[in-house]
């Protein structure tokens, strides 16, 4: 799936840099796709950013489901982080449609600095088990 995600990417930016660009459109300080002449280029970035949201959001989501245990709630913790970080830009990008476009660059913002939280979380050793059981290792043996 990831030669055909690079195959796509790779064909649709070829199309987005070879579109012409209606100049007259074009806002200083306002970026819009409306300033295509090919509009049919816009169409290329709902199906390679719903194949993005499914794997990043629903694959830290399904982490988090699944660290159960009491010394992986760190984990848990960091994949939530990622999946809210993961979501920001999609709300950003509601509101840049909207005509906010101001609001995209401050959810981009804080959602990667709250994925770069949660996969620093996920990389950092556990904290200490509340479990009172000694590990199998340390226990004497009876004799």
């Amino acid at each position: 799936m990831a030669v055909v995600a690079f195959g796509y990417v790779t064909l649709a930016s070829i199309f987005v840099l070879i579109a012409p660009i209606d100049t007259t459109i074009a806002g200083d300080s306002v970026l819009s796709g409306d300033v295509f002449e090919w509009q049919w280029v816009r169409l290329f970035s709902p199906l390679i950013n719903t194949y993005a949201f499914i794997f990043l959001v629903g694959g830290a989501v399904y982490s988090a489901m699944y660290a159960r245990q009491s010394d992986q709630e760190q984990q848990r913790l960091g994949n939530i982080l990622i999946a809210v970080g993961a979501l920001l830009p999609g709300i950003g990008g509601s509101f840049s449609r909207a005509g906010a476009t101001e609001v995209l660059y401050m959810t981009e913002f804080i959602g990667i600095i709250l994925i770069y939280l949660g996969y620093r979380l996920n990389i950092s050793e556990p904290g200490p088990s509340t479990s009172t059981e000694q590990p199998a290792s340390t226990a004497t043996p009876a004799g």
